[in-house]
């Protein structure tokens, strides 16, 4: 995919649709910035789902609201004489002329000055050197990195036993995989003030991932011990009213019986 323009462009039409989401409307201008060498744009929604940081469904549902309105076209390229899908093009429908800031439907045609040319035609040389969108890919990944070495540095950094910081290494793991992971030192701080000694921090631990629960709440942790507790003994009172071992007749009892009453 060839990179993006610096900038995109956001027309008046566009701009104050009230049918069109916030982000179906940044969707659209990332779209000009994109077409703006080849005449269409053939980034995929796992693309601008890692942009926007949202699901590809969602970016699917933008794109088809954009359709919908008229203001992009699609198109499928599939490899020759197959029906592998090669790429998908997103061209815009609703190109700007030079002379007039009005619009008009011109089908699959790039924003262009005439039909060879992008948006603008030194565009392309003035901003190629910027690269918009990386950058605030590179941004958004340097951030990450920065949590990431926060926690770990304040937890290395904790003057408490190994066992118990091996322990909040343990949570940290936990959220990652459930993605959801700790991005500030300030949750750690709070396991700390809630669970400050192994076997409780160990329990809860045990419980939230038994329950699958984001958070390392004491309400929570209770709360599910007492409702265990309860279930236990339950479930000991239903075994209990099923033994019927004391319903069992000996043969003494028996013999006892037929001599009292003649049997």
């Amino acid at each position: 995919m060839e990179a993006p323009a610096y900038y995109g462009i956001l027309p008046a039409n566009v701009r104050y649709d009230k049918n069109l989401k916030p982000m179906e409307k940044i969707m659209y201008s990332e779209l000009t910035a994109l077409s703006n060498k080849n005449g269409y744009c053939n980034a995929t929604n796992s693309y601008f789902a890692e942009l926007y940081e949202v699901s590809k469904n969602t970016v699917s549902l933008w794109i088809s609201d954009l359709e919908k309105a008229g203001y992009i076209k699609t198109k499928l390229i599939y490899e020759p004489r197959t029906k592998n899908i090669k790429e998908r093009r997103i061209f815009i429908t609703d190109p700007i002329t030079k002379n007039n800031d009005t619009y008009h439907e011109k089908e699959v045609d790039p924003i262009t000055k005439n039909n060879d040319t992008p948006i603008t035609k030194n565009r392309e040389d003035n901003n190629t050197s910027i690269n918009n969108t990386s950058r605030i890919l590179k941004e958004k990944n340097i951030k990450k990195e920065k949590s990431k070495n926060e926690v770990e540095t304040y937890i290395n950094n904790l003057n408490l036993n190994d066992d118990y910081k091996q322990l909040l290494f343990k949570y940290v793991e936990y959220r990652k995989s459930i993605k959801k992971a700790i991005k500030t030192i300030v949750p750690i701080q709070k396991i700390i003030r809630d669970f400050p000694d192994y076997f409780s921090l160990d329990e809860a631990i045990k419980i939230a991932q038994e329950k699958e629960w984001q958070g390392l709440e004491p309400e929570w942790i209770e709360k599910h011990k007492k409702s265990k507790v309860f279930n236990n003994k339950n479930e000991n009172k239903i075994a209990e009213s099923k033994d019927t071992s004391h319903l069992k007749v000996d043969d003494d009892y028996i013999e006892q019986m037929k001599a009292r009453y003649g049997f």
